[in-house]
């Protein structure tokens, strides 16, 4: 049985990026937070990452009450290859952080899947989630993809500081 999760969305992603020493996916990119119930555990993850480029970072950031053992795994959608399957992290009292790299070697554009296994003394939990994906204009051309008909889908996004070019 999974653990009943709260998300909040924040825009506020760079403490906890800054704090655990992470480089962020986007500086404006938001955060999904999760508090699992009962716990004293919030997970930090990215709710999409902007795609500027074949390689992007996938970080996940950690912060306790108590001791907690976190294992974090990632399912990227076919096309996309991940630095590992697993990272692992010990968190007492503190924030820890794990990141994986991800690469596009195809053009599946679907949410990367998430799984995070908790231990906290005798519990263990596990809890499933996703990460979005976004290409900007750019990077979506340079991989040979019609832009108008992924913004109509809702998969583009402009850079940040950035115009968006006549005729998309």
């Amino acid at each position: 049985m999974l653990p009943s999760v709260s998300k909040t969305r924040s825009a506020r992603g760079d403490l906890q990026n800054a704090q655990s020493g992470l480089t962020p996916p986007s500086r404006s990119s938001p955060r999904l937070y999760k508090r699992p119930t009962g716990s004293e555990l919030l997970i930090i993850e990215p709710e999409y990452v902007l795609w500027v480029d074949t390689q992007q970072l996938y970080p996940f950031v950690f912060e306790t009450v108590g001791d907690w053992d976190v294992t974090a795994s990632i399912t990227p959608p076919e096309g996309f290859v991940a630095d590992h399957d697993e990272l692992w992290a010990y968190v007492d009292n503190e924030i820890e952080s794990v990141q994986f790299t991800i690469v596009e070697v195809g053009s599946d554009l679907v949410p990367t899947q998430t799984k995070f296994k908790l231990n906290h003394g005798h519990r263990r939990r596990t809890v499933h989630s996703k990460v979005g994906i976004l290409l900007t204009p750019a990077y979506a051309r340079s991989r040979g993809f019609d832009v108008a008909s992924l913004r109509a889908k809702g998969l583009i996004k402009e850079p940040p500081g950035l115009k968006k070019r006549e005729g998309e």
